[in-house]
């Protein structure tokens, strides 16, 4: 009786679990038919799903459902239909949507999922992952709808690919698009393309990426960090490579401020930058900037180790850096004006213009000026302008052309003055182009060269000036203009003196002048092949002019010739020695061994030695 008993038991329990199974695949059945003929429907509001559990099954190995929208499987280790459509899965939920394209599979996985009966609307919750390609999402809550191909989350989420990573408080990824939005809280990483390159990280209020077209953007309280460089903004866009391995560019919108730090030769240069826009372009093969393009109140810091400022200010300024990161190329347009400081002290130098072009393997900066509008630098002891400027970075040799002016400040002290120039006023020069040694601390002119102080004046071809030394040269048609005064209640007179070369010896305080020298006082108009100017110990005064050689002077219509001529500006007598001869167009031919002019009065007296000093004097 027990083993028939048995037996039988044995058939039922069989029976009852075919008609189990019989069961589920009805059901299953039945909801494949109603799913497939269904239209979509309005996602529903998570807040308003309170199940009533109605049908319960455990450990269900995975649910298959085709349609219009494409395969999708379901896993979990339950699973249960509630009320208003609802139906619930619980444990290790995996949800795969193969949709109706190759290669855009999506893996869902979670702790717990809601969907409706069309599966259009899935609400996940726990420890959810989605993975789309190379794209993983994780949150605690996150919901699916289908129809649209659209992910979201409120609840803060992580995100990762293959060239980003980045966390948010919000999400919206569209999965058919590769569209990306993050709102609130964002941080972000674009991963760097070589091993040892430092990664890009931003923070921002939103983020839009759109892999398709491999652009993105960022707004509101913008931070970047790129190594030891960083910058903010108001707004972030940026575009990858096709393969997403690059970079490529990236653009900075309004308030932008950005730190460079670049190493040379063991010593650290940091750039800061600020405009209203930035745009910097990468090397194609390399996370490295290759291009940077300002716009919009630009100001380049360039801040060594030293401590020294050089500052850069213009409306737009564009960079271009060589592979190794060095600046090969600056161009500074509109307004532009370049300060240079060391320390807290006062300003080095400060240089002004239209355009402003800094070559970086010559290590040039050229500055150009506009129409009317001239190059100007200034520094410690000079003021320049001229239609173009070049600056050696490097030796700080300058050069200046087209209607250069110049203001020389002479430095205050034991030194001395330059000529009859005084140290107490500023020497104004004009010319066509100028150059300046440092090393030498030299000035070269050329071109219709022209310096004056007040009334003095020197004019020439071309002109020396030695800074340190003091020592001063004219080449080409000198000419030079003294004021003078017998007196102080006289009337200023001019001495003019011309020559074809002019040397000034500070050692001994004289002005020489060489080769068809000629001097004009009062009347009186002097010729000789040399004229020595002394000056006083004040320096800006004449003292004495020494004139030798052929010396020839002419005083209306009477001319005098001799070897030399001593011209005592306190006596105002001119002495021509060496034999002198004086014809008169009336009184005819005078020897004698000594010929003195006296300017004051127009009277000439000549002096014979050999005649016992005899003296004759020629009345004018």
């Amino acid at each position: 009786m027990r083993g028939k008993a048995k037996l039988h038991l044995a058939k039922l329990l069989r029976i009852w679990i075919v008609a189990f199974f019989l069961l589920i695949s009805l059901v299953i059945l039945i909801y494949f038919l109603t799913h497939w003929q269904t239209q979509p429907k309005t996602p529903i509001k998570t807040e308003t799903i309170a199940p009533q559990k109605i049908e319960r099954q455990e450990k269900i190995q995975h649910f298959e459902f085709r349609g219009e929208r494409g395969k999708i499987e379901l896993k979990a280790n339950k699973y249960y239909a509630g009320e208003k459509g609802l139906y619930y899965l619980e444990g290790k939920v995996e949800i795969i949507d193969f949709g109706k394209r190759e290669g855009q599979e999506i893996y869902i996985y979670s702790d717990k999922a809601v969907y409706d009966k069309d599966l259009n609307h899935v609400v996940l919750k726990g420890k959810v992952k989605m993975i789309h390609r190379d794209v993983t999402i994780q949150s605690s809550s996150m919901e699916y709808i289908k129809q649209q191909e659209f992910f979201k989350s409120d609840h803060g989420v992580r995100f990762s690919s293959k060239k980003l990573n980045g966390s948010s408080r919000k999400i919206r990824y569209w999965s058919k698009d590769e569209k990306l939005i993050l709102e609130e809280k964002i941080s972000l990483e674009i991963k760097p393309n070589q091993k040892f390159s430092n990664p890009l990280f931003a923070e921002g209020d939103t983020l839009e990426y759109t892999r398709k077209q491999k652009k993105g953007k960022m707004e509101g309280n913008v931070s970047v960090i790129l190594g030891k460089s960083h910058g903010s903004s108001d707004f972030l866009e940026f575009e990858l490579s096709q393969n997403e391995e690059q970079v490529k560019n990236i653009l900075l919108k309004g308030n932008v401020k950005g730190s460079f730090v670049e190493e040379e030769k063991g010593k650290t240069i940091q750039r800061m930058v600020e405009a209203e826009q930035i745009s910097l372009k990468t090397y194609p093969d390399l996370d490295q900037v290759q291009r940077l393009e300002a716009q919009g109140s630009c100001v380049l810091k360039l801040i060594p180790e030293s401590g020294s400022l050089t500052q850069i200010q213009s409306q737009v300024l564009k960079m271009a850096f060589a592979r190794d990161e060095k600046l090969e190329h600056l161009n500074a347009q509109k307004d532009v004006v370049l300060v240079e400081k060391e320390g807290d002290a006062e300003e080095k130098r400060r240089i002004s213009g239209e355009r402003m072009v800094v070559n970086g393997k010559s290590n040039i900066l050229k500055v150009t000026g506009k129409n009317n509008e001239q190059a100007r630098l200034a520094s410690r002891g000079s003021e320049i302008s001229a239609s173009e400027i070049n600056l050696s970075l490097q030796t700080e040799n300058l050069d200046a052309k087209g209607a250069v002016k110049m203001i020389l400040h002479l430095e205050k002290g034991e030194k001395k003055a330059l000529g009859f120039f005084s140290e107490s006023q500023p020497i104004f020069i004009t010319t066509q182009e100028m150059r300046y040694s440092k090393s030498q601390k030299r000035f070269l002119f050329e071109n219709n060269v022209r310096f004056w102080q007040e009334k003095g004046m020197i004019q020439a071809q071309k002109a020396v000036l030695f800074e340190e030394k003091r020592a001063f040269l004219c080449e080409g048609k000198v000419q030079s203009s003294f004021p003078h005064k017998q007196k102080e209640e006289e009337k200023e007179e001019k001495i003019e003196i011309a020559a074809e070369k002019m040397n000034y010896q500070p050692q001994n305080n004289i002005l020489l002048y060489e080769e068809n020298c000629s001097l004009k006082a009062r009347d009186i108009q002097l010729q000789s092949d040399s004229i020595y100017v002394y000056l006083m110990e004040a320096q800006e005064k004449l003292k004495r002019i020494f004139a030798k050689g052929k010396v020839v002077v002419v005083q209306g219509d009477r001319e005098a010739r001799g070897e030399e001529a001593n011209y005592d500006l306190e006596a105002d007598t001119i002495v021509l020695t060496g034999n002198p001869v004086l014809v008169d167009k009336v009184k005819g031919m005078t020897e004698g061994d000594k010929l003195t002019f006296y300017l004051a009065d127009g009277k000439i007296v000549i002096e014979n030695k050999e005649r016992g000093r005899s003296v004759a004097v020629i009345k004018s």
